[in-house]
């Protein structure tokens, strides 16, 4: 009886397995010919009993984009489900299989087949959910770094879009291995100073230092804090500084203004008040030298091939001992023995050894070296700030310099750490906190910790006012941003010119006309335009010279022509005198076309400081506001300087004082200024030294 039972059952069993391996082959076959819908019923009917091939039959089911029950996800779970039954399958089984398709390969490749469709789609969607949605369901998917570079990225680019300091923290936090790390990082810690500093006061600089110690823009801040503590650049301002901000980065230089404002004059008397005031100076030292030596101006002479020092009264002050000697600044000079540079104090004592191939002059406590070909920078002690590693190393703004090595440009800052990348071909000066830079070809602008504020997309890219840029687009139109990259003005003008009164020129089809610093049309396009109309077209003291239908047209910044009938041409004014030109020559009048002084002159320049110079006869001289002649027209040319009259005779150079008194006759080849007080002039004898207050003569080479 029992065995009657078990043949049954064994009956049953076969008749079993028949039945759901016809159902099985069914459903292949349905699938062959795309019906799906009888395919999948067929699969799911066998899934308990043969789970291997009909999950690899639903998931190819759900991996077919062109059918109803598309579903990467069902399609995923499937293949998967197959890929770890299939595994554990007898050898027998697996055989059976081979007929449908159903092989360790073929699951495989479906398998990658589904996560290179999964990839497909998740690019098409590109947003942070649908990334972390295949992250989380296909994590063993070969391309899941893929997926989680793209995520990251679309995780940037929303926190971008957000521009709050917030967004990005969140970022840095969930994302701490994404290739954005380090840029987030970066707008995240210029974020959190923009934010927290907003309204420019003292008080939000001091509390965002105190409560983000570690983050770069706190060098800023503390530029902030000392720009806003001595806004006028008064004593007392310094004072309060050097009192309430020990030991910062701008204690020193705040210390060395007071006592640059503090003492005028170098007297015994002088200096003891000061050290009575100010007993905590930092620098002693200092100011016991100053006290013995600072009183005389150094200038270096030449004597036997050998340079040496006199002061200007003519004292020798330093031995003739160098090849070459250069003025003293901060208290050094550079001079060199032996094709070495070195540099010493006033005493003459050697501060810096003899070891550098150039050396530049002291400037902020700091000088630009040249060593073993390459460039450096040292304080007053000899110790590198900046290690001799470099092609080229510019003078520093704001503590940053630009430096070339391995033919390309970046940024350091003075304390040696690199503020960029050595990536650029061309590298700027910061100009308030902005620099302009280039890179195949394309311009664009950073900030002092080396972000970019304007993207390298620009043809040309050019400061034309504190915060304003003019850029070339790549169609060759220019137009306007500000140091955010924002557009001021559009990009349709042919030139652009730097802001004068509030005015900047623009040009467009051989018409100009100005703009204002919101980029508002303030006086029509409607003047001739020439591309020296750049310089000549600026405004100067509230006008500007244009040419109309080939006659001269002054405007002021509102766009009144101020006009002089009966006058043939006319310049630029100054001090209510009015340049004008009648029957072809010129004289003065006032706003009103008034004469002040008659048309009497083959030509006039613009009045300064209560002068104009003037030809006569192709001679030049010069007139007072009452059209006196100050100088008679006798030189080739003049140039009224700070400190003298450069006058310039027989292509020979000399000067005149202030008063019109000859100093110094016409017999140098050039002329320069050493102080206010002392010229240094030269010729092919060699140099002369004189003082500009009493004419004398301090040193003459060529009697040496």
């Amino acid at each position: 009886m029992k065995i009657i039972k078990r043949f049954l059952l064994f009956i049953l069993l076969l008749i079993c397995f028949k039945s759901h391996a016809d159902k099985l082959e069914k459903g292949f076959e349905k699938l062959k010919v795309f019906d799906y819908f009888a395919a999948k019923e067929y699969f799911e009917k066998t899934l308990e009993d043969e789970p291997a091939a009909a999950a690899y039959g639903l998931s190819k089911i759900y991996s077919i984009e062109k059918n109803p029950f598309y579903n990467t996800d069902s399609a995923r779970k499937y293949i998967l489900f197959s890929d770890s039954v299939f595994k554990n399958l007898k050898e027998k089984t697996k055989k059976n299989y081979i007929q449908f398709n159903v092989t360790d390969s073929s699951i495989h490749i479906l398998n990658d087949y589904i996560c290179n469709d999964a990839f497909k789609k998740s690019q098409q969607n590109n947003s942070v959910e649908v990334y972390n949605h295949y992250i989380q369901n296909f994590a063993t998917c070969s391309r899941i770094s893929e997926f989680i570079a793209l995520r990251d990225s679309a995780a940037f680019r929303d926190a971008q879009v957000q521009n709050k300091s917030n967004a990005f923290k969140e970022f840095l936090s969930l994302y701490p291995h994404s290739a954005q790390y380090r840029k987030a990082l970066s707008k995240y810690e210029e974020l959190i100073y923009i934010e927290n500093t907003s309204d420019s006061s003292i008080e939000s600089y001091e509390h965002f230092m105190s409560n983000f110690p570690e983050n770069p823009y706190c060098s800023t801040a503390e530029k902030m804090i000392y720009t806003l503590s001595v806004p006028d650049k008064i004593v007392s301002q310094y004072i309060f500084y050097v009192r309430k901000y020990k030991n910062t980065r701008f204690s020193a230089e705040a210390w060395h203004e007071i006592y640059k404002l503090s003492v005028k004059e170098y007297t015994p008397q002088s200096f003891d008040k000061f050290k009575s005031e100010f007993p905590d100076y930092p620098f002693p030292e200092e100011l016991t030298n100053d006290f013995q030596l600072q009183n005389y101006f150094f200038l270096p002479f030449k004597e036997k091939d050998k340079w040496g020092y006199i002061n200007e009264l003519g004292d020798l002050m330093i031995k003739p001992s160098f090849e070459e000697a250069a003025l003293f600044s901060d208290g050094l000079a550079a001079v060199s023995k032996k094709g070495k540079y070195g540099y010493i104090d006033k005493a003459g004592k050697t501060i810096i050894e003899f070891q550098f191939q150039d050396a530049e002059a002291f400037h902020n406590e700091s000088a630009i070296i040249k060593k073993d070909t390459l460039y450096g920078l040292i304080d007053k002690n000899g110790k590198f700030l900046i290690q001799p590693r470099y092609q080229e190393l510019s003078e520093a703004t704001d503590d940053i310099f630009m430096a070339v090595k391995n033919e390309k440009s970046g940024y350091l800052h003075k304390n040696g750490e690199k503020v960029t990348e050595f990536i650029f071909d061309l590298a700027g000066d910061f100009i308030n906190g902005y620099a302009v830079v280039n890179k195949n070809e394309k311009y664009g602008l950073i900030n002092e910790v080396g972000d970019f504020k304007v993207e390298l997309k620009f043809a040309d890219l050019n400061f034309i006012q504190n915060g304003l840029l003019k850029a070339l687009s790549e169609n060759e139109s220019w137009g306007i941003l500000n140091v955010n990259g924002d557009t001021i003005l559009p990009f349709i003008y042919d030139d652009i010119g730097e802001f004068q009164n509030h005015r900047a020129l623009v040009a467009i089809n051989g018409k100009c006309g100005y703009v204002n610093e919101q980029g508002e049309l303030m006086i029509p396009i409607k003047y001739f335009y020439s591309s020296v109309m750049l310089n000549t077209g600026q405004f100067q003291g509230g006008y500007s010279l244009l040419k109309q239908k080939n006659k001269s047209v002054l405007i002021d910044t509102t766009g009144k022509v101020i006009s002089f009938s009966g006058y043939e041409d006319y310049s630029h004014p100054s001090g209510g005198f009015f340049p004008i030109k009648k029957k072809k020559k010129w004289g003065y009048a006032d706003s009103n076309g008034k004469i002040k002084i008659p048309c009497r002159f083959e030509f006039v320049e613009t009045f300064d400081e209560g002068f104009a110079i003037f030809k006569q006869n192709k001679l030049t001289g010069l007139i007072d506001t009452t059209g006196k002649e100050f100088i008679p027209p006798t030189y080739e040319d003049i140039k009224v300087l700070e400190y003298a009259i450069l006058v310039r005779s027989n292509n020979k150079y000399g000067l005149l004082n202030k008063e019109g008194i000859l100093l110094i006759p016409c017999l140098y080849d050039k002329i320069e200024f050493i102080s206010s007080t002392i010229a240094k002039a030269i010729d092919k004898k060699g140099l002369t030294y004189i003082n500009l207050n009493s004419g004398k003569i301090i040193f003459n080479s060529s009697k040496n």
